[in-house]
């Protein structure tokens, strides 16, 4: 996640704000892979570099998420925008765990990895269906969206 921070403005400067924020999903859905083919032959090579994407990924996410947020987002929503973003995040952390558990331990830990990896897979295709990787750079502020 630190290395994720520093690189992140070497980064800014070679690609557009969406595929900043594309890397998210790609970096959980090849870090779900990495670790689903341990399954198959114990490496903790590939244990470590996707333990490392699950932690790389989400602060590139944070930064260009939270950026393009506020470039788009009227200033007197800024707060409850970023309340609901947080709230909704953080809470669907423990709906998460509570849905891994119940497949862990329904299904074995085997399902449980594939689970993950097509969850990451759904999110990659919705994030690509979407306008997000299009996204140049952040829009200009416009009158509309001024601090008054």
């Amino acid at each position: 996640m630190v290395l994720g921070a520093f690189i992140t403005p070497v980064l800014s400067k070679r690609l557009t704000i969406g595929a900043m924020a594309a890397l998210r999903p790609i970096g959980g859905l090849v870090a779900s892979v990495l670790t689903l083919v341990t399954l198959w032959g114990p490496n903790p090579a590939f244990v470590f570099a996707g333990m490392f994407m699950f932690g790389f990924g989400p602060v590139l996410w944070a930064i260009s998420a939270t950026a393009l947020r506020q470039a788009i987002t009227p200033a007197n929503m800024l707060g409850p925008v970023s309340s609901l973003v947080v709230v909704s995040t953080y809470g669907a952390r423990p709906i998460g765990a509570g849905i891994g558990a119940f497949v862990a331990a329904s299904a074995g830990m085997h399902w449980c990895l594939v689970a993950s990896t097509v969850a990451f897979l759904a999110q990659s295709v919705i994030v690509f269906r979407s306008q997000l990787p299009g996204v140049r750079e952040l829009p200009a502020a416009s009158e509309n969206y001024a601090v008054r």
